[in-house]
Order: structure tokens, then sequence, then C-alpha cells
């Protein structure tokens, strides 16, 4: 009877034990956080299972993002012009003050076609939720409008996916910042980014278009 009150004890003991493990492996990353010296927590992962990752003085320098892949860093994604602007003499005369060596990208509104890609990037892995674009526009006169879309191709720029758009109507070189959800494109690879003209009013004249910043970002 002792032996067969052990073998009971023993397979129980078992379960328990295959339980505790089964719960870990489900619960994945579960609250914890290493502090240093001076009580600042270095690496920390909060209830939900997001983990973040601080210099010794407090700062952020990873963090995962609750809506999918990284929160911070931010990464940049450089963009390449991919038409000719203004040459000849009239060149010169661009924002700011006529000084060419400052002036921004500009098109004489004559030689736009709608729906051309502006400016094209890569995102060579898409690790963060959001794409943050800051641009300075000038439309082509008092009064005019330009509408500009933001696009993902996943095929090589062969065909695009729209991800958001905004309208222009400044003539004052203010700076406009657009954040777009990418998060559909989580864990993609080569995905391409492009900006595009799709509409445009207030007569001739030229319409000038400069992105100063694009970034994956989180949403926190």
């Amino acid at each position: 009877m002792a032996a067969t009150a052990d073998k009971t004890d023993l397979v129980s003991r078992i379960k328990a034990l295959e339980a505790k493990v089964d719960t870990l492996t489900r619960r994945g990353l579960f609250p914890m956080a290493v502090s240093n010296n001076a009580g600042v927590n270095q690496i920390e992962v909060d209830s939900n299972g997001q983990l973040a990752i601080r210099t010794s003085t407090g700062k952020v320098i990873l963090q995962t993002d609750p809506a999918g892949g990284m929160a911070y860093p931010w990464y940049p994604v450089p963009l390449m012009q991919t038409f000719t602007g203004i040459t000849g003499p009239s060149a010169t005369a661009s924002f700011p003050n006529g000084n060419a060596n400052g002036a921004f990208q500009q098109m004489g509104t004559p030689a736009i076609v709608l729906g051309n890609n502006w400016f094209a990037g890569y995102l060579p892995y898409v690790s963060h939720p959001r794409l943050q674009l800051q641009t300075l526009c000038e439309t082509a006169s008092l009064g005019g409008t330009a509408t500009w879309r933001a696009a993902i191709s996943t095929d090589n720029f062969a065909h695009f996916t729209t991800i958001g758009t905004w309208v222009e109507n400044q003539f004052n070189g203010n700076f406009t910042t657009n954040v777009f959800d990418i998060s559909p494109y989580l864990g993609l690879t080569n995905v391409g980014f492009v900006i595009q003209l799709t509409a445009f009013t207030g007569g001739a004249g030229d319409i000038a278009m400069q992105p100063y910043g694009c970034f994956m970002r989180g949403t926190v």
C-alpha cells in the first residue's frame, strides 16, 4: 500500500510540475525589472509583456511596441528624389529668397503628371508599426492646394497601396508632420514607400515639396 501511495504522490507531483511549465511557456515574458544601484530600472518587462531597456539615467534606448514590433529607437528611411526639377535661369528664383543653394525640390505645374512618384525609398525590414513623414511644401500660388499621397509597394513599385493622404494649401513654408499606420506590413522585407502628387488647384506656377524627415517609429 505504501508503494502505491508513493507512486500516486509522484504522479501528482509530476502533473503539477508539468502544469507550471505549461503556464510559464504560455505566458512568455512576465513582469520583471532589473535596477541599478541608483534604483533606476534598466531592464523592465511590464504586465503586457512589453520590454524596455534604459540607460543608467533612465533614458529608453530600446522598447517594444504594444501595437507590434519596435517603439524605440526610431529608424530613418532615406528618400530619393525621382524627378528633375526646374533648370535654367529660373532655377535661381527658388524658395527661400532666390537662393539656389537653399532651394528645395519643385516642379512647374505644366510638367506635372498626377500620380507619378516624387520621392521614393525602401524599408529593408518593417520593424515598427508607424511611419512618420515630415515635409515642407509650397503650393503653386496663394490659395492653391496640393493633395499628396503616401503609398506602400510590396512588389518593387509595380503596384501601390495608400497609407494616407493630406492636403497642402500653404504659401509660407511651414513644416507638415504626418504619421501613417504600417502595422499590416510588420516583418516584411524590401517594402517600397513613395510620395505622390494626386491633385492640385490654383493656376500655373511651381509646386515645391521637400521631405525633411522620414522614420519608422512606434505608437508610444
